[in-house]
């Protein structure tokens, strides 16, 4: 995972209620796919992605799916990566849940995007708390050799408003209310995000096509 604090602890491949657009809608993995929304298969394993994150939206996800069709509702991921417990911790650092998934969903408190930022038709949608779904599914499966992690995804679940032809671009951020380490190493700045407001994902720009 990468992050503006270290390179281990947001997932940036793959990824990333107070509506600014009130027309953004959360996506519902049991509804039926619209005919407009693509597959969005990862290529280094052939894992169809909507499948791995329970939706049926498009997705924007760098090296995978950077086109989607007007008319679709389409989502981008979020994501994190957190060991399934507490294999390490930092010295003098304690935990705020008995995991640390458990850890993360106590302290990440916001997560927003910005679409379009500058421009005219620039929108923001924003989930804070207990508003923020949280999937969470095994790393390895997109991963298959990396150590065997949780791979936690807060942002394909957020469905946007379909887009007009052109080029569009989606921003994240989020914030963490305290001290939030992942599990996976002992070294703080390796595993943990301080308290605090982050940019992440950084700008993912796409292609709305007919």
């Amino acid at each position: 995972m990468t992050s503006p604090v270290s390179s281990t602890r947001v997932a940036a491949t793959l990824a990333a209620a107070c509506l600014v657009s009130t027309t953004a809608l959360f996506a519902s993995p049991g509804a039926a796919a619209s005919p407009r929304v693509q597959p969005c298969i990862w290529p280094a394993t052939g894992t169809n992605l909507q499948q791995y994150f329970g939706v049926s939206v498009s997705l924007v996800i760098p090296s995978a799916c950077d086109s989607i069709k007007a008319g679709s509702k389409w989502a981008t991921p979020l994501a994190f990566y957190v060991a399934r417990s507490w294999e390490h911790v930092p010295d003098g650092y304690e935990p705020s849940g008995a995991t640390p998934l458990e850890e993360l969903e106590n302290d990440l408190t916001v997560v927003r995007f910005i679409i379009d930022e500058g421009t005219p038709h620039q929108f923001t949608v924003e989930r804070s708390a207990s508003q923020i779904h949280f999937r969470v599914r095994d790393w390895q499966e997109v991963y298959p050799d990396d150590p065997d992690w949780l791979f936690v995804d807060v942002g394909s679940h957020i469905a946007m408003r379909p887009l007009p032809p052109g080029t569009h671009t989606i921003r994240g951020e989020f914030v963490v209310s305290r001290l939030t380490c992942d599990g996976t190493s002992s070294d703080v700045n390796q595993s943990c995000i301080p308290p605090g407001q982050f940019e992440y994902p950084s700008t993912r720009t796409f292609t709305v096509v007919p």
